[in-house]
């Protein structure tokens, strides 16, 4: 569903980054907004792509990769892209939070809540890495964990594989992609 126009959007975003930043590119008006529009964009997608990009663009600035003039215009576009849709929700619902957003921000604030959430979900994640020892599962359940071991198997028998694995952690923007994602 959305999924793929986030990860598509986010994407586009890294990209455009990597490259405005390239030789130490000095990103002007034009690269800096388009970068704030195309954040907004993804926050239109995914609601929860607010806290990744705050996140990443407040270590693209701590790492210095953004200054804070540019970091300025990027967030008032951002907002100006987003704004009509959160005043739409305000109007319809009351509350400027949409529907997704609250119920996976209520699961946040009750431990109870997602501790009976978390239990489903390992189920699930005990079920689908059964299928590496019992046969009579279906292939989709078993791919994420046929692509782990593939790449965990490449890593550790191919030297080029661990360097291009190195260049891209060392990298500073998509360092700071991941971090952001983790959070």
């Amino acid at each position: 569903l959305e999924t793929s126009l986030y990860l598509s959007s986010l994407t586009i975003l890294i990209i455009c980054i990597l490259n405005f930043s390239k030789d130490n590119q000095i990103f002007d008006i034009r690269r800096v907004l388009m970068i704030g529009f195309i954040s907004g964009i993804t926050i239109l997608f995914r609601i929860d792509s607010i806290l990744v990009l705050g996140i990443f663009f407040i270590l693209l600035f701590l790492r210095r990769i953004i200054n804070f003039s540019q970091l300025i215009p990027i967030s008032i576009v951002t907002s100006l892209i987003i704004a009509p849709w959160f005043i739409y929700v305000f109007n319809v619902t009351g509350s400027f939070s949409p529907t997704g957003a609250s119920s996976q921000s209520q699961i946040l604030n009750n431990f109870e809540l997602l501790f009976f959430r978390l239990s489903p979900f390992l189920k699930a994640l005990i079920s689908h890495l059964g299928i590496l020892i019992s046969p009579g599962r279906d292939f989709l359940y078993a791919s994420s964990s046929f692509i782990s071991i593939i790449i965990i198997c490449l890593y550790i028998f191919n030297s080029r594989f661990r360097e291009g694995i190195k260049i891209i952690f060392d990298n500073k923007i998509l360092n700071a992609f991941f971090i952001s994602i983790v959070f």
